[in-house]
């Protein structure tokens, strides 16, 4: 992998710039599959460790660990990792960076069905740059695990392409109410669900901000899972059953969950009452299903609700 100097002290790595003293975001990790090995320092770019877990491993809480991707952005379909990654609850604030030239220039996916590429328990880390690939029907290509009241929460995915191979897999799958989660710039295809909430009953997961993502045609279903005092912003989400369901009603009939979903585009036919699902108390602004809608819905009889631009509601 080239490294570049400027005059200024800083290197590139993989066309990343980062300072020559990593002292100002704790110490700085490196991994790169085609050159790499475990028995590196992983220290310097020229030094770097060939999986992601031993970076994972050696880093300390909020340390950075770069992620080199294919020199040819990643053309081949060719993974660079194939391997299944645990954040411990003890080492908050860990970055995944992929350093491939944008989402699709680092490859990630495991060479079996049904595996988890990221399991992430701990607080406020975060995934960068990379495009996942899981595959199989129990296949996750990040997994948040709240596991205690005070752990799983701030987690960031920016920029992130979630893709299945072979047979579809869930994109984002959460289990437990992970709170104050963030997923900016991401693109979701050939998945069972783009984002997935489960594991409700205890409580619901609050503050999400999902925002200038898109879920297309090929999945089978889009963001699924109850919600609460959440953001979705320009979302779009192709013609799907089960688009944005912010309302399961697996919660034991938790209320007021006062949800925002503003500027977002479902599909083209929205005679496809089953595409949204909402809690009376939510407000919807400006969204549309193919065209603007001139009145509300009636869907008293599913339970589910559209919305009309200006937040009317259809119950």
């Amino acid at each position: 992998m080239a490294v570049n100097t400027n005059k200024q002290g800083t290197f590139r790595y993989a066309g990343i710039p980062i300072p020559a003293s990593t002292e100002a975001f704790n110490d700085a990790w490196f991994v790169d599959s085609a050159t790499g090995s475990d028995s590196n320092s992983g220290k310097k770019p020229t030094s770097p460790l060939a999986t992601i877990q031993q970076g994972v491993d050696l880093a300390s809480s909020y340390d950075t660990i770069y992620v080199a991707g294919t020199e040819n952005d990643a053309l081949t379909q060719v993974d660079d990792y194939d391997e299944e990654v645990i954040i411990p609850v003890t080492k908050p604030g860990i970055k995944l960076i992929g350093c491939g030239g944008g989402p699709e220039g680092v490859l990630w996916g495991p060479s079996a069905e049904n595996k988890t590429l990221l399991t992430i328990n701990s607080n406020n880390c975060q995934v960068r740059n990379m495009r996942l690939r899981p595959y199989g029907a129990t296949g996750h290509a990040i997994d948040l695990l709240r596991t205690t009241a005070a752990h799983q929460t701030g987690t960031i995915i920016d920029n992130c392409t979630f893709r299945s191979q072979t047979t579809t897999a869930y994109g984002i799958y959460a289990t437990g109410a992970p709170n104050d989660v963030k997923v900016t710039n991401c693109i979701f295809d050939s998945l069972l669900a783009a984002i997935y909430i489960t594991g409700i009953g205890i409580a619901v997961p609050y503050r999400w901000v999902v925002k200038d993502c898109q879920v297309n045609g090929s999945c089978t279903t889009g963001i699924v899972g109850d919600f609460g005092r959440s953001l979705f912003e320009n979302v779009y989400i192709a013609d799907l059953a089960g688009g944005m369901m912010l309302a399961t009603e697996t919660d034991g009939g938790a209320a007021a969950r006062d949800n925002l979903v503003v500027h977002c585009v479902f599909g083209d036919a929205n005679s496809e009452i089953e595409e949204v699902n909402a809690s009376s108390t939510d407000c919807w602004s400006g969204s549309f299903f193919g065209a603007p809608l001139d009145s509300p819905a009636n869907t008293a009889t599913t339970g589910l609700f559209i919305l009309a631009p200006d937040g009317a509601v259809g119950t």
